[in-house]
């Protein structure tokens, strides 16, 4: 039987992977200028409106650039 605590590592497990392969995504994008070559073409909009908000930094490191918001 399954314990409470091997389900939340299998959940912790799939949540990574997905954000790992997005971050990926992002990554290539930014890097390459390419789409994955099976995206769909929704995906590749969502993707390109997404990655807008990063840059490389240095060799190989992905930067979050956040929004600036004007001061009120």
């Amino acid at each position: 039987m399954l314990s409470s605590e091997s389900l939340q590592v299998a959940e912790e497990e799939v949540v990574l992977e997905s954000s790992s392969n997005k971050l990926g995504d992002i990554y290539t994008f930014v890097a390459k200028g390419c789409f994955p070559h099976t995206m769909h073409p929704l995906r590749k909009k969502n993707l390109k409106r997404y990655a807008q908000k990063f840059i490389i930094d240095g060799v190989s490191k992905l930067v979050f650039i956040s929004p600036s918001y004007p001061v009120f």
